[in-house]
């Protein structure tokens, strides 16, 4: 299994983007990319343009969006130990503070 699709990344976006942000960078890009709008170059663009729906389908959908973004906090930091989250969130508290 390879590595998971970074939908943001494929359209350009930063994982803050709100609905809107997505509609908007979505047109531009289909725009760009839709192979009516490139004659001769459709097999080119035609795996760019599939990216870019698939990608929407995923981020345009409230629910999916959700089940994305969680998925994404949760691979963030995948650990063979089983630990989920960030294995460096409690290190600091295995040692006292410095004396003063």
């Amino acid at each position: 299994m390879g590595t998971p699709r970074d939908y943001y990344a494929d359209l350009e976006l930063p994982p803050t983007a709100d609905a809107a942000d997505i509609r908007k960078q979505y047109r531009k890009l289909a725009l760009k990319y839709h192979p009516d709008r490139n004659p001769g170059r459709e097999d080119e663009v035609n795996t760019q343009f599939q990216v870019i729906q698939s990608a929407h389908e995923i981020l345009s959908d409230p629910e999916q969006k959700a089940k994305y973004d969680a998925s994404r906090t949760r691979n963030r930091y995948p650990g063979a130990s089983g630990v989920k989250g960030n294995p460096w969130a409690n290190a600091g508290a295995q040692y006292p503070p410095p004396p003063r």
